[in-house]
């Protein structure tokens, strides 16, 4: 006779909490307006010219202002990232961001387009690039939200056989007051 696998608590407890979300949420519009600030996970995947190149995670804080014309949400974002990428002898220590956003009210979830400046420092060199992106955030509530961009960053090499391009998956928690 087959054995039945029960599922876990922590599997049901997952279950009926996303449950509750998606049918416990309103379909109204939100209010997006305001500052935010939250922290960030990150997965680098960092190429030079010659396309060599290394995955690093990455963590960050972020703080950000949003204005919500309706549908319509404009706002702007600074953003520091630790992030170790090794690519060639050159390993980058941190990143900084200055990110413009316009998205999308559809209610509880805002999409976005980004678009910015990044400015990446090894203990030798910085340089500065161009960054674009998506992005998503959820609102959990009136304060807490969370959500994932997706971005491409071109930064001017480093050193010879230096970072120059990086697509960068987050996962994003974020307080708005």
């Amino acid at each position: 006779m087959p054995t039945v696998r029960r599922p876990t608590k922590l599997t049901w407890i997952v279950a009926n909490a996303a449950t509750m979300l998606a049918l416990g949420t309103p379909a109204t519009s939100g209010d997006w307006s305001g500052f935010f600030l939250g922290a960030s996970v990150a997965r680098h995947d960092a190429r030079t010219n010659s396309d060599s190149g290394h995955d690093a995670r990455a963590a960050g804080i972020h703080l950000g202002y949003d204005l919500d014309f309706g549908q319509l949400v404009l706002g702007g974002e600074v953003e520091v990232e630790s992030a170790q990428v090794q690519v060639g002898s050159v390993e980058t220590q941190d990143m900084r961001r200055i990110k413009l956003r316009a998205g999308y009210d559809f209610g509880q979830t805002l999409g976005y387009i980004t678009l910015g400046g990044v400015r990446a420092e090894t203990e030798q060199d910085h340089d500065t690039g161009a960054v674009v992106g998506l992005g998503l955030s959820y609102s959990l509530n009136q304060n807490f939200e969370l959500g994932g961009e997706l971005l491409y960053q071109d930064i001017d090499a480093l050193e010879p056989g230096g970072l120059r391009r990086s697509n960068t998956v987050s996962l994003r928690a974020s307080f708005r007051f």
